[in-house]
């Protein structure tokens, strides 16, 4: 419908889709991801796919994932490591530019996206979420969870984020 400003053009759509089979091959072929070591103590932070609503209206703010991960990496103590976790359903999202920039940073691990969630949840220290389930699912297996946003779950979660939440202001007990 040429008069639906919801849709894309069919040229952006079929740039998006040539984007995505690219970005989808270069992951198959060079894969930064690895298995998480059984012995390691780490807090974990599953990606988000984008564009989604959760990111993009409730958690605004922090919707720039890279620096989120940056961010939450140096708050960490020296006993742990962040575990990245890609939803395996997202692996065409990302390029391998992207996912190199996260893997660079010191104190990052970027976890196969076929590696259990619930597993890693369970063995987390700490899951941390922009205003993805993961934290509530932590919450409801008794997992210390971190929010970024107010969503429905928020009062399960270790920390009740405001309106303007950032992890510097995190009451990290």
């Amino acid at each position: 419908d040429r008069g639906d400003g919801t849709l894309w053009p069919l040229r952006a759509r079929i740039a998006d889709r040539a984007g995505r089979l690219v970005n989808a091959l270069a992951v198959g072929v060079s894969s930064p991801f690895e298995k998480g070591p059984p012995d390691e103590r780490f807090v974990l932070y599953p990606l988000h796919h984008q564009p989604e609503a959760s990111i993009d209206v409730y958690a605004s703010l922090n919707s720039n994932q890279l620096a989120m991960i940056e961010t939450v990496s140096r708050l960490l103590p020296v006993s742990h490591r962040l575990w990245v976790k890609e939803h395996k359903g997202a692996l065409s999202d990302r390029s391998l530019a992207w996912y190199r920039k996260l893997k660079a940073l010191p104190n990052v691990r970027l976890i196969d996206p076929y590696e259990d969630v619930f597993a890693l949840i369970e063995r987390a220290d700490l899951v941390v979420s922009i205003a993805g389930t993961a934290a509530y699912e932590a919450a409801l297996l008794g997992v210390p969870s971190v929010g970024l946003s107010q969503v429905f779950f928020s009062s399960l979660l270790l920390n009740r984020p405001g309106p303007r939440a950032h992890p510097l202001d995190w009451n990290m007990r």
